[in-house]
């Protein structure tokens, strides 16, 4: 794919489903985490955090923004 980069990092969240904590695995340095609703407010900011606790959210599914040394990832989680 022409512009395309492809990283020898990749992320994974787990569990999804979830109701209390939120793992973050990652090769790559975490510069910071962001979680949003579906409407865009945002829930939670932090930095270097890979443990993420998640019981205060409503039930639900969540956007969650990662910020690492060479990217930005996009994901989404259920909270039930």
């Amino acid at each position: 794919m022409i512009g395309s980069t492809v990283s020898k990092y990749s992320i994974n969240i787990y569990p999804n489903p979830t109701n209390t904590v939120l793992h973050i695995a990652s090769e790559e340095k975490i510069n910071s985490v962001n979680i949003y609703d579906m409407k865009g407010s945002e829930y939670l900011s932090t930095n270097n955090e890979k443990n993420l606790d998640v019981s205060n959210l409503t039930k639900g599914i969540y956007q969650l923004i990662i910020h690492t040394e060479s990217k930005i990832i996009n994901r989404k989680f259920l909270k039930i």
